[in-house]
């Protein structure tokens, strides 16, 4: 039987995973994951790929009422109510984004953690920070796989993809035979699967140091090179929203 092995989500995009034991996803994906992004001085939108130490910053968010809080890896943190302040737009890689800079404390600890001005901007609306479809997965085993076949390479654990739901009871890569199918998890949620993930640089980052410690796409490419991308995870868009816990059955077709 295949399960939900691990829910994670990331409040504010680029930073630590959190890891919820329920969530409830919507039409554009789950309410809490990735509601905010962080831009640079210049206004563009930054990730822990060129700031490796926002990985290590962990965000809390509460949706109702909003409230937000930050917590740095030696425990000082800036909390409160969600104020907003000046408008902001840009791209979240290829696609627009339109919210407002917080206006607090949130701005100066990013910034004097990470060594450049950095603002935290909430989205106008849920879903505009997502990098390709609402909700991603991935399966424990192809991870598994991974660090059988790449391990020359370094050692791989799953919060380098970041994956909203890892899943147990699969075969190594059997999510790759999903991709157009319906996916029922739990009582209620259903999702359709429309595409493979093509990864990028970003999964050399360890998740628990910030530091690029490992080759990760030259052992995915060793074997999972496909169309001059290499694939791993999927992606899938939601057709009935529900709530997903940790354990729920996860049925295809």
């Amino acid at each position: 039987m295949i399960t939900v092995k691990e829910i994670a989500i990331a409040p504010v995009k680029a930073t630590a995973l959190v890891l919820p034991t329920s969530v409830r996803v919507a039409e554009r994906g789950i309410v809490e994951d990735r509601r905010f992004l962080i831009i640079n001085g210049d206004g563009r939108m930054v990730t822990s790929r060129e700031v490796g130490a926002l990985a290590l910053v962990r965000a809390v968010y509460q949706p109702e009422p909003e409230r937000l809080t930050l917590v740095l890896p030696d425990g000082r943190k800036a909390e409160g109510p969600v104020t907003l302040g000046e408008p902001a737009e840009g791209l979240v890689f290829r696609t627009p984004f339109h919210g407002c800079v917080l206006a607090g404390a949130w701005n100066s600890l990013l910034s004097n953690f990470c060594g450049q001005p950095l603002r935290i901007v909430r989205t106008d609306a849920p879903g505009q920070c997502v990098d390709i479809a609402p909700v991603s997965l991935l399966s424990e085993a192809s991870v598994d796989e991974l660090n059988r076949r790449g391990s020359e390479h370094g050692s791989f654990e799953s919060a380098r993809f970041r994956p909203n739901l890892l899943l147990s009871g699969c075969a190594p890569h059997e999510e790759d035979e999903w991709v157009g199918q319906r996916v029922c998890i739990g009582k209620e949620l259903v999702v359709r699967v429309s595409m493979r993930d093509a990864r990028c640089a970003q999964t050399n980052l360890n998740p628990r140091t910030g530091k690029n410690d490992a080759d990760t796409l030259r052992a995915l490419a060793s074997y999972r090179r496909e169309d001059g991308k290499v694939w791993f995870g999927i992606y899938a868009s939601v057709e009935r929203p529900g709530v997903v816990r940790v354990g729920d059955e996860v049925r295809v077709g």
